[in-house]
């Protein structure tokens, strides 16, 4: 639970900060050197009077940490579910110039001893925060980042205020419009009580954060004139007075709290304020529980992009870490694969597509031979295979969301072809399969797909294979105004074009996905919605989880139901997609 601590001068602030909001169900995760995204750590003890900590990096890629850690200076970002979580909020904190000193451990592990930087280091008598104020408490700034005015806007959430600066958290999937030096013509950060500060500014800094699914960009305050110096110098020490006053005691205390932070409207317990909350756009749905597993799978892709895009480099560690991660899982338990790949229909589009459709080659794959030579790189490319489409966007295609006029969709056709040229531009070389996975996926054997148009000759079996599953997603899913076909219809769609897909291989595919896949939202006769978790060996459902009652219109329910419980709630009637019902998606 939170353990709110007076931010006195005579203590240290941050080790206080870090000490109030960590519990066991919080993540500290590091990034130093030239890593690529941040990695999980453990926190072993600390002193929070000294602002002394030390941690505690796994076996697992200690080896791979150390060099990184050679030049003793580090960041730290914290991701807590407390305390806030009945209002479904999460505190998350970032120190910058973390001393660390590292040493090996006879077990594999590194030890970490750590100091955190002084937040008072300068301005002590005048009783001002020098260093970033981190908005935390339940402290929420919204934030409007306009790429392209008047067609396209990101939406985020302050995560601390500096004299200089402004850094701001951000979904990963929105940050990839985003470059380092981007000129961003108008940013506007929104207090609870309304009011509103803006700028025209870029972006100094971007990369992940934690190990969740957003990511951070620092915005420095350049070319203000002299009265928005002064206002902002006003809202920072406002929030500056809020901050300790959410922190607890003193004279803090007593001062009351900040009126910018009052909200004009409070949410009711357990709702959301109006409007965009939590960097969500509003009518877009995000819950906070993880997917464990094909969750973890996503946001490493969306990282894969945002590495690509900002720091001109490939981080092929992440790829075979997710690569790895659905291998294993189809080995482990393919249905539990299958459910959890279901789960992602809440995603954008790119990256759902990618590892629904690599989820499901390697379900695929493994059942026919676990040690085939080509299961790694053919994954690999069915998860890369969609990576083009955000290395798209630019002024000409601001999203990839909602729908896309002609000329934007006759654009992203050529995006296996840009992602293989990104790729060789940053001096990675994919394997010849992963390679044709990429390139091929979106040909089909007459010739008629696209980019080449690539007959079926020059098409490997590997790549046959991706194509149909890819084309079963593409027709299952809603997509620019497209409605979802059926698994059942989709079959019947591809069965009645052999010259352009292979029947044998869509055949296999039907065979061990049936017309209700696991992992697939199905309705019954009684008005009841259950998620498909297991088949018979008929390919009817043995295995279920009720959601809905359809008479019920703002209740959900959680109910297993095996083989011979199914009954009570009807007849199997026919599978139906779970965007329209919203609802909560499960963790898996």
């Amino acid at each position: 639970m939170l353990r709110p601590h007076y931010l006195d001068t005579t203590r240290h602030p941050a080790g206080w900060l870090l000490d109030s909001l960590h519990d066991r169900r919080t993540q500290l995760s590091l990034l130093a050197g030239e890593m690529q995204a941040p990695r999980l750590v453990q926190l072993v003890r600390q002193d929070p009077a000294q602002g002394t900590l030390v941690l505690s990096v796994p076996a697992a890629y200690a080896e791979d940490l150390l060099p990184h850690l050679a030049g003793g200076v580090m960041e730290l970002d914290l991701e807590s579910q407390a305390p806030l979580v009945r209002q479904g909020r999460q505190e998350r904190l970032t120190f910058a110039g973390v001393a660390v000193t590292a040493m090996a451990l006879p077990s594999g592990e590194l030890q970490l001893d750590c100091r955190l930087p002084d937040m008072l280091a300068a301005g002590r008598q005048e009783g001002t925060y020098l260093s970033p104020l981190p908005c935390l408490y339940g402290m929420k700034i919204a934030v409007s980042l306009d790429v392209y005015p008047g067609e396209f806007s990101i939406p985020g959430q302050v995560l601390n205020v500096a004299a200089g600066e402004v850094a701001v958290l951000l979904h990963l999937d929105d940050s990839l419009a985003l470059g380092a030096g981007q000129a961003l013509p108008a940013v506007t950060l929104r207090f609870p009580n309304g009011e509103c500060f803006q700028l025209r500014t870029r972006v100094a800094r971007l990369r992940p954060f934690g190990n969740q699914d957003r990511a951070v960009a620092w915005l420095p305050l350049e070319g203000l004139s002299d009265d928005e110096r002064d206002k902002w110098l006003t809202l920072r020490l406002a929030t500056q007075r809020e901050l300790l006053h959410r922190a607890g005691g003193g004279a803090a205390a007593a001062a009351g709290r900040s009126e910018i932070f009052v909200p004009r409207l409070e949410p009711r317990e357990g709702g959301r304020e109006a409007g965009m909350t939590d960097g969500v756009r509003p009518g877009q749905r995000r819950y906070s529980s993880r997917l464990l597993g094909v969750r973890e799978v996503v946001q490493q892709l969306q990282r894969i992009a945002m590495i690509m895009q900002h720091h001109r480099r490939f981080p092929d560690e992440l790829l075979y870490d997710s690569v790895d991660t659905l291998i294993y899982l189809a080995h482990r338990d393919p249905d539990s694969l299958l459910f959890g790949l279901g789960q992602l229909y809440q995603e954008e589009g790119w990256v759902r597509q990618a590892v629904q459709v690599a989820g499901e080659l390697a379900h695929v794959l493994v059942a026919r031979d676990p040690e085939a030579p080509e299961l790694r790189g053919a994954v690999a490319g069915a998860l890369l295979h969609t990576l083009g489409k955000p290395l798209l966007i630019g002024d000409a295609l601001p999203t990839l969301s909602g729908h896309l006029a002609p000329s934007q969709a006759e654009r992203l056709r050529v995006h296996s072809q840009v992602l293989l040229a990104r790729l060789e531009a940053l001096g990675w070389s994919a394997g010849p399969v992963c390679r044709d996975v990429i390139a091929g996926i979106s040909e089909r054997l007459d010739g008629s797909g696209y980019p080449q148009g690539s007959p079926g000759r020059r098409l490997s079996p590997p790549v046959r294979l991706a194509a149909v599953l890819k084309a079963l997603n593409v027709m299952t899913h809603e997509r620019n105004g497209r409605d979802a076909l059926t698994p059942l219809e989709a079959y019947r769609e591809l069965n009645a074009r052999p010259e352009a897909y292979d029947r044998e291989l869509l055949i296999e595919v039907i065979r061990r996905r049936g017309p209700w896949p696991v992992g697939s939202l199905v309705m019954y006769t009684g008005g009841f919605l259950a998620w498909v978790m297991s088949l018979g060996g008929k390919g009817v459902p043995r295995r279920v989880k009720v959601v809905k009652n359809l008479a019920f219109a703002d209740a959900f329910l959680d109910t297993e139901l095996e083989a011979g419980e199914i009954d009570q709630i009807g007849r199997l009637d026919h599978v139906v997609s779970p965007a329209r019902y919203g609802l909560p998606r499960l963790p898996v």
